[in-house]
């Protein structure tokens, strides 16, 4: 993970394409306001791949839908979501989380109820315990290659 003022920007998978989408990621997220602490000086990222292009909010739900991880891999997206119909995704959603006062780990965060490691995907999963407007994230849109293995 790189950090840089503050922010520890997400893990990315091996490969040009994921660095690309990496880089899509920082950019889309860096003029985002705080989700959680907003007073934060330790600032954490998550994503959420989604097949619905037109989410305005993002509500508290017990699914562990939102990864610290980013990838533009099909197989390494396979692993992270554990949804085989990868090709199926149209956006990927960002927040950026402000950690609370001398935390250091997304984990500590009032932010997300259910946390837990991802084995196959390398990653931690959250379950969002807050309701998030859409002017708390950001969405990129997805669009797969002319191979099927990655989006661009």
């Amino acid at each position: 993970m790189a950090r840089a003022n503050g922010n520890v920007f997400p893990s990315c998978s091996e490969g040009v394409a994921s660095v690309n989408l990496l880089q899509r990621v920082i950019c889309a997220a860096g003029s985002l306001p705080l989700v959680g602490n907003t007073m934060a000086t330790e600032i954490r990222y998550v994503m959420h791949f989604s097949e619905d292009s037109n989410i305005c909010a993002f509500e508290p739900r017990c699914f562990l839908c939102w990864a610290d991880i980013v990838s533009a891999d099909f197989d390494m997206i396979k692993c992270i979501t554990n949804w085989v119909r990868v090709a199926e995704y149209k956006s990927l959603y960002v927040l950026r989380i402000g950690l609370p006062h001398e935390a250091t780990n997304l984990y500590d965060s009032d932010v997300f109820g259910d946390i837990q490691r991802n084995g196959r995907g390398g990653c931690g999963e959250y379950a969002l315990d807050i309701h998030v407007p859409q002017t708390h994230f950001a969405r990129l849109d997805l669009t797969p290659d002319s191979t099927g293995t990655f989006f661009i």
